[in-house]
C-alpha cells in the first residue's frame, strides 16, 4: 500500500468533484493514479469536465538519491516497470 494515498482522500476528492461539478480540474502529482481515478469517475458521473494531470515519472526516486531526506522513502515512488497513472481505468481517460 505504500504507493497509494489513503482511500478517504480519494473519496473526498470524488465528493468535491460531484458537488462542485467543475469544468476543469488540474492535478499535480499523479503517482499511481488512485486519486486521479476518483476524480475522473466523478467527472464521468457528472457527464462534464476535464482533468489535466501533471507528474514527473519517478522524480522522487532520483531526487532522494541526490538529497538527504527526513523521510525513509517517498510515498509516490512507483513500483518497478509501472508508469505514472497505472491505476487509471482506460474507460475514464477520455476525460
Amino acid at each position: 500500500m505504500k504507493y497509494f494515498p489513503p482511500i478517504d482522500f480519494g473519496k473526498a476528492l470524488y465528493v468535491i468533484c460531484r458537488v462542485m461539478k467543475p469544468m476543469t480540474v488540474v492535478e499535480t502529482g499523479v503517482a499511481a493514479g488512485l486519486s486521479t481515478s476518483y476524480m475522473l469517475y466523478a467527472l464521468e458521473k457528472n457527464r462534464r469536465g476535464e482533468l489535466h494531470s501533471i507528474d514527473m515519472p519517478n522524480y522522487e526516486a532520483e531526487l532522494i538519491k541526490k538529497t538527504p531526506s527526513y523521510l525513509p522513502e517517498p510515498l509516490s515512488i512507483l513500483p518497478p516497470k509501472k508508469n505514472v497513472g497505472f491505476l487509471v481505468p482506460e474507460n475514464l481517460k477520455h476525460r
